[in-house]
């Protein structure tokens, strides 16, 4: 999730720990990118709540961001 928020906001302060991940989509949100992330890290650790996620994951997604998806 730090991976994610730090890849958007392109901040020096914010070096990442990961830095073979790929390059976020231009325009991308920090707020989608952390949920997203979020979610998928979720989704692994927790699999029998996918169905609680998905619709969490909806609620936080800015709006241009779920028009995306």
């Amino acid at each position: 999730m730090y991976d994610a928020y730090a890849g958007v906001v392109k901040n020096s302060a914010l070096p990442p720990y990961l830095p073979q991940l790929p390059q976020p989509a231009p325009g991308a949100s920090a707020a989608s990118a952390v949920t997203s992330a979020a979610h998928a890290t979720l989704s692994s650790l927790f699999p029998s709540q996918e169905a609680f996620l998905i619709p969490n994951e909806q609620i936080l997604m800015p709006n241009e961001q779920k028009k995306v998806m």
